[in-house]
This record gives structure tokens, sequence and C-alpha cells, in this order.
């Protein structure tokens, strides 16, 4: 399906101006700039009562003005105003329906298997792409055909959706540090069908760390790419599962990266870094359990933690945070102000030495 335009489209909502209520990215031609045809662009939609975003959702991807879309949306069965705004688009939509699912990797995959395109990506429901999103990604896969997957860079947005943020993407995909700290932005993240046939679908027994998990499994097995460009925006709200359920995202990151380094014959680069992204996590989980006094699970974590890697010399400090949890004491908060105190000191003195060794 080509993209409709904007007077194709139901009008927006009273008081909705800008991209995308009044505004649209241009029609592309027919064929791209060497004639061949566009390749097809499937999105899907994964979407559970998220009515006062979805709308907007929608029409950053309609309005993309590309080609060959082909837009899916799988509802789990919302009870809001959301099924009212499906409706209301249905006419462009290739597929969608409205069930109750076992979550959203499930939901994304019921997406996935009805997508038909050769790229393929996954929007949520309260997220949007920047104008002439898709045009930029499927050029950059044209001139790049070695690179099975790419990433951009996102911007955040509040609930009313107000741009907050502009955040950069690590500009060269590292699966060192993929398998720790980095993140690719999902909201601006693209593959072809072919790595995604290879790679199999999201693992639906996951539910807060399933994008990661897919990526690590691409970046195993795939080139990667960077494209320096913004594609689309990250909506942060209070009921974003990130700011409601941050020790439920470190426990199944912590299950994740343990079942990775059992499962896979990993470069030696990740071999490397397994004690310490597992004794990060299973001390941040202590320390996240520990402030809700859940000793005795917490004292489980900071023991594990120290398990990583025995003989390393910051081990006293967990074991304060042990003490901590029978003592009910915060010893170890005290310490990391006292080290914070020391550490500033000792910048403002390096400082200060460096400005009179420049006098001299």
């Amino acid at each position: 399906m080509r993209c409709p335009t904007l007077s194709d489209l139901p009008p927006p909502p009273q008081g909705k101006t800008g991209w995308p209520w009044t505004e649209e990215s241009p029609q592309l031609p027919d064929t791209m700039p060497d004639g061949s045809p566009w390749p097809r662009i499937s999105i899907v939609t994964p979407s559970f009562s998220q009515g006062q975003f979805i709308e907007e959702t929608i029409r950053s991807v309609l309005l993309q003005g590309y080609p060959d879309l082909e837009y899916i949306i799988v509802d789990g069965g919302s009870k809001d105003q959301t099924l009212d705004v499906i409706e209301k688009y249905a006419a462009w939509l290739a597929y969608w329906e409205s069930k109750p699912d076992k979550g959203q990797a499930h939901a994304i995959n019921k997406g996935f298997r009805k997508a038909t395109g050769e790229i393929i990506a996954w929007i949520n429901s309260d997220d949007s792409y920047i104008e002439a999103a898709l045009a930029k990604v499927a050029l950059f896969f044209l001139a790049n055909p070695l690179f099975q997957s790419i990433y951009g860079d996102i911007q955040t947005i509040d609930s009313e959706s107000k741009a907050l943020k502009e955040i950069r993407s690590h500009p060269r995909f590292d699966l060192a540090k993929l398998f720790g700290w980095m993140r690719c932005p999902q909201p601006a993240c693209f593959w072809r069908r072919a790595a995604l046939i290879e790679i199999g679908s999201l693992n639906e027994s996951m539910h807060f760390v399933f994008d990661l998990e897919f990526w690590i499994r691409i970046g195993l097995k795939y080139e990667t790419a960077h494209i320096d460009v913004t594609l689309a925006n990250l909506r942060l709200h209070e009921n974003t599962k990130t700011s409601t359920k941050s020790i439920d995202f470190d426990i199944e990151t912590l299950e994740m990266y343990s079942r990775l380094c059992e499962s896979y014959d990993l470069p030696i680069s990740l071999i490397k870094k397994r004690g310490n992204i597992l004794r990060l996590y299973n001390q941040r989980i202590g320390t996240q359990l520990r402030n809700k006094r859940d000793n005795a699970k917490a004292r489980k974590y900071f023991l594990q933690a120290i398990l990583c890697n025995p003989l390393r010399a910051k081990n006293a400090f967990l074991l304060v945070n042990i003490l901590d949890t029978f003592l009910d004491s915060r010893l170890s908060e005290k310490l990391l102000r006292i080290s914070a105190s020391l550490n500033r000191a000792g910048a403002e003195n390096g400082s200060k030495n460096t400005g009179n060794m420049a006098v001299l």
C-alpha cells in the first residue's frame, strides 16, 4: 500500500497541530534512485490500553509518504478508546486484531507472522516515527547491502509530545558493549526479513528485555550499522514499564545474561565480561531489595555478586551491604557518600595542582 496523504486521513482531534497531525512527509516517487522498486516495509504496533497515544503512533506511520507500506496492529484486548482509534484508520491497515495475548513479545511475534515486507520493525503504541524516517531507512539499506540490521537515533518526548532530549546512539555497533551497557534504541531499529527468519522471533518468555536479547542474537550473527539520523520519538511517561518495574528489568536482564553465557559459543570479548556483568546485576538487584527491606533475598544477591569474582578487592563493600541487611542499617550508603566526597576532593586538588603547574 502506498501511504495515504494528509487529506486522505480523518481530521486530527481538536487542538492537535504539527507532525503528524497537520503535517506530512513528502510523497516519494514510485521507484528508488536506481530505478528499482522501493522495498516493502512492514511495521508492527503492539498495543494495550494506550488509547491516549496510539493515534499519534498510527498517523506517524501512515504519513511517511512511503510507496510500499504494510502496517499491522496487534492489540491485546484494550477496553479504553484504543479500538475506536484503530477502527478509524482500519482502511489503511494490512491487518489488525484485538484479543488477549501472552504479553508484548507474543503480540509482536503475531504481527511478524503476518508481515511480508523485506524490511521489518515494530513501534510501540506510545512511541512515534519522525517525518520521512522510512525513506531514510530504505535508502540506507539500498546503499549498504551487507548490513542486515540498522539502528538510528531517537528523541525523547513527554506525555504531551513535548520534545525532551535528543539521544545519540553509539556510533559503532559493538557487541561487547551491547553485552553490558550499550542499548540499541528500539523505536529506531530495523532489520531485513532474512535476518528475522534466520534468528527467530522474540523470546515470548521474556517481558522486559526481549528486545535486547533479540539484538544480541542478531549481533552474534550479522553485521549491524548505525544510521546517523533521528528516526523516532521515545515517549517517557509514568506508566511505562521502565518507570514502574525497574527491579523486574534487572532480574530478567540477569537471567538473560546467565542463559546467554551458558547457551552460546560467545566471542572471547564477551566471555571476559561475564563475571563483571553478572556481579553488576546481582549487586543492583540486591540494593533494590535491601531498600525494600526484603533483606533475606537481598543477601542472596549480594552473595552471588561476590561469588562472581571472589578475589575482587571491592567485595569488601558488598560485605558491608550484607551486614546492612542484618543490622537494618545504612552503613553502605554512608561509605558511598564518604567515597564520593573523597573523589570530589581529589579531583579538586588535582585541578588546583594542574593549574599551579601551568602557572609555573
